[in-house]
């Protein structure tokens, strides 16, 4: 009995990390935007327990302080990325939108009072 070729095992190097490697080059965008508009997507941090820091969940995990924490985040997420990636970008857009919510909800409900960015 042949059994079909699953999806993660036909695609081509590049179509497995291309949400990978377009989340990577977003974060950098957004940073150097952030930069050059003085910090002003800050704005768009996690605030725990405030309602209106709920826009946080989306909006954290781009946002980096400095170059370093951005590259550290950098380097966490295309290896553990890369790794979901081989599953293919629909595994990994799940998956990084289930700890991207889960992560920040609990961000949200424990961390101390402050606006918390990064996507670590």
């Amino acid at each position: 009995m042949v059994q079909p070729v699953p999806e993660s095992h036909s695609k081509t190097f590049t179509q497995r990390f291309t949400c990978l490697i377009g989340l990577v080059v977003i974060m950098w965008v957004v940073h150097v935007f952030n930069l050059i508009s003085a910090d002003w997507l800050y704005r768009f941090g996690l605030v725990p327990r405030e309602i209106a820091g709920l826009d946080g969940l989306l909006g954290a995990p781009f946002l980096h302080a400095n170059f370093q924490h951005l590259a550290s985040n950098t380097l966490g997420l295309t290896a553990l990325g890369g790794l979901v990636s081989l599953q293919g970008n629909r595994t990994f857009v799940r998956v990084t939108l289930v700890i991207a919510f889960v992560g920040g909800l609990a961000t949200w409900l424990l961390a101390q009072y402050a606006i918390h960015i990064g996507a670590s």
